[in-house]
């Protein structure tokens, strides 16, 4: 317990651990998206489309389509776990939740 505690009460550590909690908390703005990284998923936005989407989640893949045109179709950073992952069109926004298949694994980008 008191190395526990001791590690615990190490500047150097809790600046390491609260510049991860930062990071996995703010959205990360991309050319056509923006997507935020936590512990168990990660969360993306497509702005600009319309009630004619398609998404279609796989345990490494995505694809998002609007009506005939596929607006991404790519391999994802790790792999998800299909069933606790969803989508929804909201107004004009597409948002995506993916669970993690290995959590707490940090995900360095969206894709591949």
């Amino acid at each position: 317990k008191k190395a526990m505690f001791a590690m615990a009460s190490s500047p150097e550590i809790l600046a390491r651990a609260q510049e991860r909690v930062a990071h996995e908390e703010e959205w990360k703005q991309e050319k056509d998206y923006e997507w935020k990284n936590t512990r168990d998923d990660v969360f993306v936005k497509i702005k600009g489309v319309n009630g004619s989407v398609d998404c279609n989640i796989e345990k490494d893949r995505i694809r998002i389509a609007m009506g005939e045109n596929i607006l991404v179709e790519r391999q994802l950073f790790q792999s998800v776990d299909v069933k606790e992952s969803t989508w929804e069109v909201q107004g004009d926004t597409l948002a995506v939740s993916l669970r993690k298949e290995q959590a707490p694994m940090r995900w360095l980008s969206l894709y591949r």
